[in-house]
């Protein structure tokens, strides 16, 4: 019938329009975590300059402070690195990136990133630790800046093509 056609068009359309608007949220998404990752990066590298403890000791006053899902990475690392089970710190790290952080906004090349750091922070010394901090907060300022570059285009894009791509399989279907 009509009104069935006309009913499963619009079911379409908003469908389409909808996978547009959450692949824009996800770039939105992906720029606030580089931003916070920017940040608690900065949060570490203060605590080592300033505050002195290890990095078990840092990861569990982050998991104390920070808000989802931040605090369920650095608790999850935390509390794999009191086990002591003679695993380095870039395991317990790597293995908190994949159980907290797989639903993300962060890109696979975000993580992977992340995931160098941790391998970086566990065999340092202080100063090397805060010059990798240091290198990963510029890294990370060159990603948003970038991302701050295509994110209106990319915004407008995704909700113009999820629009579009509604219309085109109208369009085929009716």
């Amino acid at each position: 019938t009509d009104m069935g056609r006309i009913i499963g068009a619009v079911l379409v359309i908003t469908a389409c329009s909808a996978m547009g608007l959450s692949m824009s949220r996800r770039i939105s998404g992906r720029y606030r975590e580089l931003v916070e990752w920017k940040r608690i990066l900065g949060l570490i590298e203060g605590r080592i300059r300033f505050g002195g403890g290890t990095l078990r000791e840092i990861f569990t006053e982050l998991a104390e402070k920070e808000g989802a899902p931040y605090d369920r990475f650095f608790a999850h690392t935390a509390a794999a690195m009191e086990q002591g089970t003679g695993i380095r710190l870039s395991e317990h790290w790597s293995s908190a990136l994949k159980a907290e952080l797989s639903d993300a906004w962060l890109s696979s090349d975000d993580l992977a990133f992340l995931d160098g750091l941790g391998r970086d922070l566990g065999e340092l010394d202080k100063v090397a630790q805060l010059q990798t901090l240091a290198f990963a907060k510029q890294q990370l300022e060159e990603r948003r800046q970038e991302l701050l570059r295509e994110l209106p285009v990319k915004r407008r894009l995704y909700g113009c093509l999820g629009v579009l791509s509604g219309l085109f399989l109208t369009i085929l279907l009716i």
